[in-house]
């Protein structure tokens, strides 16, 4: 669900909030499975770097203002759905508490980063779908659509 932050401030500082960047963003087929377990999410910004491995990314946090990552902030009533994203996000990733940015405000989110070694192209927009879709090996399955035509859902 997409509203008004502001409105929705007393009912979300309950929840376990979490920041995604890319196969669990919205457009990608991954995602449905957090989108189903959020009470609410929106864009926002991550002071970090994004790194491409093929078919998925990972972050690093930086100090530099300028690195900035893309992506979606949920907020999660169910504690459930964080273990089985922690499995999904497997050993390569490790969950960390960082400030994101939404709407100018700071909140703290979990974000999962990436402990992968290795030289790994960096993506200077900082955003995951942009980069991938220039590539369709690196996108093509991954569209909530492809599971539809599929009849997955």
């Amino acid at each position: 669900m997409r509203g008004d932050l502001h409105k929705m401030r007393g009912d979300l500082h309950k929840m376990i909030s979490l920041f995604v960047y890319g196969t669990l963003l919205e457009e990608i087929s991954y995602g449905i499975m957090l989108r189903a377990s959020s009470y609410y999410y929106e864009n926002a910004t991550f002071n970090g770097i994004l790194y491409s491995c093929g078919q998925f990314p990972f972050v690093k946090p930086s100090t530099d203002p300028k690195d900035i990552v893309h992506g979606e902030i949920h907020f999660i009533n169910e504690t459930s759905i964080i273990k089985v994203l922690d499995m999904y996000e497997g050993p390569l990733f490790n969950r960390q508490l960082h400030p994101v940015n939404v709407h100018g405000k700071e909140i703290y989110a979990w974000i999962y980063i990436g402990y992968i070694d290795g030289e790994f192209e960096q993506i200077k927009s900082g955003k995951w779908l942009e980069y991938a879709r220039k590539d369709r090996r690196y996108f093509g399955d991954l569209t909530k659509y492809s599971l539809i035509k599929e009849g997955v859902i």
